[in-house]
């Protein structure tokens, strides 16, 4: 004890006589801190600075020993305790910053479920798109749209995945940055089958809908909104495999996203569209409008029955040919002037397009050819073709 005491009356000598910002830097702790620890010494008498010392210096190696600087949590040094296996599912990865540490989280964990992130986005925007027309085309928004575009935003938000939890802790010491990214997998669970069982009544309902309007656009555009929510559900289904197995075994009702597609191109070739143009020149303009339509899948043949279903679409266009003087006496030029609209079976229009252009040529007859070639290819590349393409996608 003696010597105790004599070494602290020799670290008190020390320490007093030395400047704040030397002792700063030695022990490693705050000026204010100092200024609580050191002043009293030097204002007092060399038999008070032992009593005075005694109380900071315990404080101190307390606070040293007792609060370890950096330390790792548990799910970094042992994920397995911090997040039992069969109630959890977690993945922890490092990066140079947070960023990429929960980005490599974020992946492995996708890698884990075996899900196909950009099928989640696409199919996610596409019905997130098609809802919205629908909220533009009606009076309000029913409680199922609501509830979808919120699931929809909270998946595409965490790459493809919905409630997902994470954790980040950053090693100082050795500069790496830890994260985590886990999910409850009964809440998961419970979560999956209702996203699985909603989007499967509203597949149903599309079907039956389509089946109603067989022939049609409308059927085309329930089945074509049917395929993208199988190719999302059936990104939900993978999901809830590895949450829950048994969940899972029944497998979708609706068979999967590829089946919905086939009865989309059986719907589609049921759809017939029938190109009359007035003014054709031996019927190249009305060939060019059915290259588009069959490129697409539908039917061409003017097939037309008694009742409304059996009726085809209608492409009604005008195309003529005339002179364009210019002040060249070289050539001979040759304008073009097409409209067309797409009707539907009630005789309603659809879709309308317009284009003219002029071509030039030292022959007469070569410039006309020219005028209908440049017609053409509007119709079935540069113009018609595109807004035809948007139409479809607008259903």
């Amino acid at each position: 004890m003696f010597e105790i005491t004599h070494k602290i009356k020799d670290f008190t000598h020390i320490i007093s006589g030395k400047p704040f910002n030397f002792l700063q830097k030695q022990l490693g702790v705050r000026h204010n801190f100092l200024t609580f620890f050191i002043l009293p010494l030097k204002l007092s008498n060399y038999k008070t600075r032992n009593r005075l010392f005694l109380l900071p210096l315990s404080l101190l190696l307390f606070s040293c020993a007792s609060s370890p600087a950096n330390k790792a949590p548990l799910w970094v040094t042992n994920p397995d305790d911090a997040y039992p296996g069969h109630d959890w599912l977690c993945v922890v990865e490092t990066g140079a910053d947070r960023n990429a540490a929960e980005d490599a989280a974020m992946t492995a964990l996708v890698r884990v479920f075996k899900v196909d992130v950009q099928a989640i986005t696409r199919s996610s925007r596409v019905i997130e798109n098609k809802v919205q027309r629908k909220k533009g085309k009606e009076t309000g928004e029913t409680g199922e749209d609501r509830k979808l575009l919120q699931e929809l935003m909270t998946v595409s938000a965490v790459s493809g995945l919905a409630g997902v939890r994470r954790d980040v802790w950053a090693d100082k010491r050795n500069n790496v940055v830890y994260a985590s990214a886990r999910m409850n997998r009964a809440e998961g669970a419970a979560r999956y089958t209702a996203l699985i069982q909603e989007n499967e009544a509203l597949i149903r309902s599309l079907q039956e809908a389509a089946e109603k309007a067989s022939g049609s656009f409308t059927a085309y555009a329930d089945l074509g909104f049917a395929a993208g929510i199988a190719e999302l559900t059936d990104n939900f289904y993978n999901i809830l495999g590895v949450l829950n197995p048994d969940a899972a075994n029944q497998g979708p009702a609706y068979g999967n996203a590829n089946r919905i597609r086939s009865s989309l191109r059986e719907q589609t070739a049921l759809i017939v569209i029938r190109a009359a143009v007035t003014g054709d020149v031996d019927s190249r303009i009305a060939k060019a409008f059915a290259s588009v339509f069959s490129k697409q899948g539908f039917r061409t043949a003017a097939a037309a029955g008694s009742s409304p279903a059996d009726r085809p679409y209608t492409l009604k266009a005008d195309f003529k040919t005339e002179d364009a003087p210019f002040d060249d006496t070289q050539y001979y030029y040759t304008r073009f002037i097409l409209t067309a609209s797409l009707m539907d079976k009630e005789g309603n229009e659809l879709l309308s397009f317009s284009a003219n252009d002029r071509e030039g040529h030292r022959s007469q007859n070569e410039s006309k050819q020219r005028a209908i070639r440049s017609a053409e290819t509007v119709i079935t590349e540069s113009g018609f073709a595109k807004e035809f393409d948007a139409y479809l996608d607008s259903l």
